[in-house]
């Protein structure tokens, strides 16, 4: 169905891999065995025979129709929280499996790679990517940008209405648990993304991707923060696409509103809505 939507308007479809036996991080109880680095082999194996079948599936689709993202935000680690960051190789190691194998089956679509622990934009720094997939020509990097999370997530006054939101711009942490804290603006998103900008001078035929980002809808401000960072996406050259335009359940729910998405645009006050309109707008110009 969303195949044939994606044709009948003229868009391109990103088809990633969210979960799979071994990796369950949104849909109940927590797996990590995916990065256990002496016996996670056999779940990294089903990662590789489900990307087979995808490749299989959808070699025949015109490249311009369908595009593969092979893992959505890769972050090798033990459990859920406080978990140290110390198992990228796992994932670079992975990546440059599924790169070969899907090469194998299909040379012609446009595969989507990312670092370890691309929900932060600076894990490009000091990152490199493996030759080969750096040479194939055919490559996007996807990263997620909810910098600052102490603005764009905002945990507590979402579950409690007697909890103010703090408002853009406006000083915060870099993260709702630890960091620096330091005033955002427009200026200061613009130094978050510069690892974005070195990645782009580093590998000039690789384009960016930033496959996530959001407000809470809660949040005062959301549509100046909003229009800053589409803004600078066109300066930079950066792609994007918006999390998320509706669905019906995600993280916590909530009376009263039609949607317990955070992050849901259809549900959010108009002129939010209003800025990710106008910027796709500013796409076809």
């Amino acid at each position: 169905t969303i195949l044939k939507l994606t044709k009948k308007y003229g868009l391109t479809l990103i088809i990633d891999v969210h979960e799979v036996p071994g990796l369950v991080r949104f849909s109940g109880w927590k797996d990590f065995r995916l990065w256990d680095g002496e016996f996670g082999y056999k779940y990294q194996d089903l990662l590789v025979d489900t990307w087979k079948q995808l490749a299989n599936e959808f070699k025949n689709e015109h490249p311009r129709v369908i595009i593969f993202e092979l893992l959505n935000e890769p972050e090798p680690k033990e459990n859920d929280w406080n978990a140290k960051e110390d198992r990228g190789y796992l994932w670079d190691k992975l990546q440059l499996r599924l790169f070969q194998e899907i090469r194998k089956i299909d040379k012609t679509h446009t595969l989507v790679v990312a670092p370890p622990y691309s929900w932060r934009v600076n894990s490009l720094v000091g990152w490199n990517l493996p030759k080969e997939i750096a040479q194939d020509g055919k490559i996007m990097l996807a990263v997620h940008m909810y910098h600052p999370h102490d603005y764009t997530i905002q945990w507590l006054p979402w579950i409690d209405s007697k909890m103010s939101p703090k408002a853009y711009p406006g000083e915060f942490f870099d993260n709702s648990w630890e960091g620096i804290l330091s005033y955002w603006d427009k200026k200061k998103i613009t130094e978050t993304l510069k690892p974005i900008v070195d990645f782009q001078k580093k590998y000039p035929n690789v384009p960016v991707i930033v496959t996530e980002f959001s407000v809470i809808r809660i949040a005062p401000g959301a549509d100046q923060y909003l229009k800053d960072l589409t803004d600078l996406f066109f300066q930079l050259n950066i792609g994007w696409t918006y999390h998320v335009f509706k669905e019906s359940e995600y993280f916590l729910k909530t009376k009263g509103i039609k949607s317990s998405s955070m992050w849901d645009l259809e549900v959010s006050p108009p002129y939010r809505f209003n800025v990710i309109k106008n910027a796709f707008r500013n796409i076809k110009k």
